[in-house]
């Protein structure tokens, strides 16, 4: 017992995921490198916890090992709330792939950028680092030189790639004028990949779809979908296998199953199991996922009736609505809720605006699995 307790847990969740703990997704890393390697911007969307930014940085790795002056620079545009901050982060970054020492950098800084001040600083765990101060009055300029960063690296002979993860979010800072600055200058980057990737397809249809947008069809799109099971399934069965050789293929289709294929919610659950199986080595594998399931749903109670009571009425029935018709057929006469159309297309907007349900094509998603079985069980 005491030797299954020290093996590894490789199902990893809630993370950034890489290496050995990296399952599949070869077709896309290969055609996402290939697109890199051709300097093709990319808009890559999917839904969320399907593993896309996992994916770009393992596709990252792969190029990392395959050309040795490849560069990444990478923005996530969760942590960024302006646009003087997203350009601190782009000079960090760029800072970063340069190859200089920190006073060789600061005087690169101090040739090619007008209108700021570098400076060493010293960071939470003690490394020193440069960051710059801006002149207000010559937003513009610096903008424009910062943002032209990256294509000053490829001209060194790099291949490079920037990775704007979550970049719907700039909506929330003068989105269409950022983004209208932001294509004027990148537009002319001809040896830089950019990829631009979001979660809320509702926003990112807007950005990238609609042709009134600055960022209108600005490079290829890639949907990013669910592993096939036939490529999670030897994932799943030989590292449970390895707690309990009971463990066969069908089980690992169940887990999969009742995961709904979302690769978060997928390894959740293998999670549970693994752990539960080192804990319980005679139970059934059908029990041990049996259990796993109800002490998720039981770990995350507090959390769900957290996030129902503070919905508003019309919110709550229209999730009623949306488990009992399974997503689609909302606006059909046979309402027997009595919300207007216009209330339940609110309550919709607002559902997606908070993060709890999706639409795809003529169908509503709960984002968390977890939290639809939650319902099903209480209401």
């Amino acid at each position: 017992m005491s030797r299954k307790t020290n093996i590894e847990n490789p199902f990893l969740y809630g993370k950034v995921v890489t290496g050995k703990y990296f399952v599949n997704r070869e077709k896309e890393r290969q055609e996402i490198a290939r697109e890199i390697e051709q300097h093709t911007n990319i808009i890559l969307y999917s839904p969320r916890r399907y593993g896309k930014t996992s994916l770009v940085l393992q596709t990252f790795i792969d190029l990392s090992l395959k050309h040795k002056d490849f560069s990444a620079l990478i923005v996530d545009f969760y942590t960024i709330t302006s646009k003087e901050k997203f350009l601190l982060r782009l000079a960090d970054e760029y800072g970063k792939n340069a190859g200089l020492t920190l006073e060789k950098l600061i005087r690169h800084f101090k040739t090619f950028l007008t209108g700021i001040v570098p400076i060493i600083t010293v960071d939470a765990m003690g490394n020193p680092r440069v960051e710059i101060q801006m002149t207000p009055g010559q937003m513009p300029l610096i903008f424009e030189q910062i943002v032209n960063l990256p294509q000053k690296l490829a001209e060194t002979g790099k291949l490079v790639a920037v990775f704007f993860d979550e970049f719907q979010e700039t909506h929330h800072f003068n989105g269409q004028n950022f983004q209208k600055e932001l294509r004027a200058i990148i537009q002319h980057h001809s040896h830089v990949s950019y990829i631009f990737s979001g979660s809320k397809h509702h926003l990112f249809e807007t950005m990238f779809e609609n042709p009134e947008n600055p960022l209108y069809r600005i490079g290829k799109r890639m949907e990013l979908g669910k592993i096939p099971l036939e490529n999670y399934l030897p994932f799943l069965t030989q590292n449970l296998k390895k707690v309990h050789p009971q463990f066969t293929e069908k089980q690992g289709e169940e887990i999969y199953a009742q995961a709904n294929g979302i690769p978060y919610y997928v390894q959740m659950l293998a999670h549970e199991v693994f752990n539960l199986a080192v804990l319980k080595p005679r139970a059934k594998p059908e029990e041990l996922i049996h259990q796993a399931v109800n002490d998720i749903l039981d770990n995350k109670s507090e959390e769900f009736g957290f996030i129902f009571e503070h919905l508003n009425r019309s919110e709550r029935l229209t999730l009623e609505m949306l488990i009992k018709k399974d997503g689609q057929g909302l606006f059909k006469k046979d309402n027997q809720y009595i919300l207007a159309p216009s209330t339940i297309k609110k309550a919709l907007t607002n559902l997606q605006q908070k993060g709890i349900i999706e639409r795809r094509g003529n169908r509503y998603h709960f984002q968390d699995i977890f939290f639809e079985r939650w319902l099903r069980q209480h209401l």
